[in-house]
């Protein structure tokens, strides 16, 4: 289970992060952030529990996470 209230249709995954879109196509991410300027844009560096939104005033439709975090 993912906590929070967000009802997800899509989810990718590294060995450190997880994405999900939801149905409302808003982007969140949680997991571990190292703290290169490539990793995860919005996420804070280091370990996060809960989804935390991304890019928030940008509809979004797929997302690809990449050694360094989502893109």
């Amino acid at each position: 289970p993912v906590s929070g209230d967000e009802r997800f249709t899509t989810f990718v995954a590294s060995n450190r992060t997880v994405c999900g879109i939801t149905a409302a196509s808003r982007l969140f991410c949680w997991g571990y952030r190292s703290g290169s300027a490539n990793a995860t844009p919005g996420l804070p560096a280091g370990s996060v529990s809960v989804p935390t939104p991304i890019i928030d005033s940008v509809p979004m439709r797929e997302v690809h996470i990449g050694s360094e975090g989502a893109k």
